[in-house]
């Protein structure tokens, strides 16, 4: 059970990550608070993997829904859940970044969720299930 735990620990941080790449695409939108909202959006992640990925990955792994080809669809999905639930507190919680993310009801909330972050999610549980290895059963070598 111990590679699961590493999982969760490690594969969050690919969001950051990926999106501190992201900023650097040429014609990416820049702020002065990039830095700030990448520390935002690696505390998003981890709260996302584990208050929505953390029990998608124990449903699926209890139905036996284990294969590779899996994880990068529950990704997308887990990562679009958890950036409209971010965007829909973010009024209440991050007053000081309510203008830099759309509303809910706005296209550009769709697109952001269509891309960087649904594919950014579908990286994140990949990465998550090569170090999970959740298709192999739990063996002592692993506790």
């Amino acid at each position: 059970m111990l590679r699961p735990v590493i999982a969760f620990l490690i594969s969050p941080m690919a969001v950051p990550l990926l999106l501190a790449a992201y900023f650097f695409v040429p014609g990416a939108r820049r702020t002065g608070l990039d830095d700030l909202m990448n520390v935002v959006i690696a505390l998003v992640a981890y709260a996302g993997a584990f208050l929505v990925g953390l029990p998608t990955y124990l449903y699926m792994r209890e139905k036996k829904w284990t294969a590779f080809w899996i994880a990068p669809i529950a990704g997308f999905m887990v990562a679009v859940v958890s950036w409209y639930v971010f965007i829909g507190l973010s009024p209440l919680l991050f007053g000081l970044f309510l203008y830099l993310l759309p509303r809910i009801s706005q296209p550009e909330a769709l697109l952001m969720a269509l891309y960087p972050i649904g594919p950014i999610g579908a990286i994140t549980a990949i990465l998550l299930w090569l170090i999970a290895r959740p298709d192999r059963p739990t063996t002592g070598a692993d506790c």
